[in-house]
């Protein structure tokens, strides 16, 4: 299985059950495998691209009713912000 990694921007969370359920709803998707973070509001997430996308990433985590969007690393180049902004 190929496995693929992104990490999320999450905003809605207001304290560490908050964090939890992001977490739960995310790992129930078939193919992924998630840790939220409620210190830094974000979600590490490996996925298999045959099951998921970031699309439906973040989608699940907006069904959840919070948001979510890639999260850019400052220290990366300007293309690398394209694309995660493509997103």
């Amino acid at each position: 299985m190929e496995s693929r990694a992104i990490d999320l921007q999450l905003t809605g969370m207001t304290c560490a059950a908050c964090a939890a359920r992001i977490e739960k709803v995310l790992n129930r998707a078939e193919g992924v495998r998630a840790a939220v973070n409620f210190a830094t509001e974000t979600a590490h997430v490996e996925f298999d691209p045959a099951s998921a996308t970031p699309e439906l990433l973040i989608e699940t985590v907006r069904k959840a009713r919070y948001d979510a969007a890639p999260a850019v690393d400052p220290f990366a180049q300007p293309e690398q912000h394209a694309r995660a902004e493509a997103l």
